[in-house]
């Protein structure tokens, strides 16, 4: 039983998919600077979380880490469709829309949605009333005795769009070969057949950088 994060597929279809899974990179709207990795669980939390099933038995319950995939997420034990609910985490104290995570720059607020929760949330260990910020290295606690918390992470910078500069060097190798294939056909260039290799040799080189671009920017 792990965190699921909700997603739409189509019109009314209604999908999950594990948090932390790679997806394509278009799925994902938020460029976050922080993501929430599961505290480490000891052996009485794992069993505490545990369900039954009569036809699975007992199942464990498997936290895996939370991405932002936009600004504010839903998290909840709701596992029914169509609910505001964007991350279920499937443990039955947690309420059916247990709390609101908001990315604040590098800071996440986070807010209690059921007042009347018997559960304390708290960050680092500090009891929050309706709403708190938690920072990078912050721990988020939404049921202690289970063990169902996690830590703000600062995650890896995202791979950036091509730069202006990289793409003026693009322009300038397109050029270069343009230029170099313009006067070999124009004129009869005298140059030694050591010349001539090196310059053929950057042309090979630029065709390489290029279509190595091309490939990485896909």
């Amino acid at each position: 039983m792990a965190v699921l994060q909700r997603g739409t597929c189509g019109a009314s279809r209604t999908r999950y998919r594990r948090q932390g899974a790679r997806g394509r990179r278009g799925a994902v709207s938020v460029r976050a600077g922080v993501e929430l990795v599961p505290a480490p669980l000891t052996t009485v939390q794992r069993l505490a979380c545990m369900t039954y099933s009569p036809k699975q038995g007992y199942i464990a319950w498997e936290p895996s880490p939370i991405t932002f995939t936009k600004n504010a997420l839903v998290l909840g034990s709701d596992t029914r469709p169509g609910t505001a609910v964007d991350v279920v985490i499937p443990v039955p104290t947690l309420e059916a829309e247990h709390a609101k995570l908001e990315l604040v720059g590098n800071k996440v607020k986070v807010t209690q949605l059921q007042s009347s929760s018997k559960l304390a949330m708290t960050i680092d260990d500090v009891r929050i009333k309706g709403q708190g910020e938690a920072a990078v290295g912050s721990t988020i606690t939404l049921d202690n005795q289970r063990g169902v918390a996690f830590v703000v992470k600062q995650m890896d910078s995202p791979a950036e769009s091509p730069s202006d500069s990289t793409e003026e060097r693009l322009a300038d190798r397109k050029a270069w070969i343009k230029q170099w294939k313009h006067k070999k056909s124009a004129v009869k260039l005298e140059v030694s057949a050591a010349q001539n290799e090196c310059i053929e040799e950057r042309v090979t080189d630029r065709k390489k950088w290029i279509a190595a671009w091309r490939e990485r920017a896909q």
